[in-house]
C-alpha cells in the first residue's frame, strides 16, 4: 500500500473547494481534493448542496475509496451515523 492509499477510510477536515449540482469537492490537508457526491451529504433528502455546505466552509469527511480514475470519494454522511442494514 503506498502512501495515497493510507488514506482510506480515515475521517480528515477539508475545505469546500467547488459546490456543483452533484456534489461538493473537499481540499484534503494532503493537497488532494476528493468529493463527496450529493447523495453522500447528508442521511437526509439534499436537493440543495448550498443548504448544507458554502464554499471555504471547513468540513469532516470520511475518505470512503478511490475511483478507477483515480479521484478521492469522501461522505459526510457516514460520519453522521454508523451505517444500518
Amino acid at each position: 500500500m503506498n502512501e495515497s492509499e493510507s488514506i482510506i477510510g480515515q475521517i480528515v477536515e477539508g475545505s469546500v473547494n467547488n459546490i456543483v449540482k452533484f456534489g461538493a469537492f473537499i481540499k484534503l490537508p494532503n493537497g488532494e481534493v476528493g468529493l463527496v457526491h450529493i447523495s453522500e451529504i447528508s442521511k437526509d433528502f439534499v436537493s440543495n448542496i448550498e443548504d448544507h455546505l458554502s464554499v471555504n466552509e471547513s468540513v469532516k469527511v470520511k475518505v470512503v475509496s478511490r475511483n478507477p480514475q483515480g479521484k478521492l470519494e469522501l461522505s459526510i454522511k457516514q460520519i453522521e451515523s454508523p451505517a444500518s442494514l
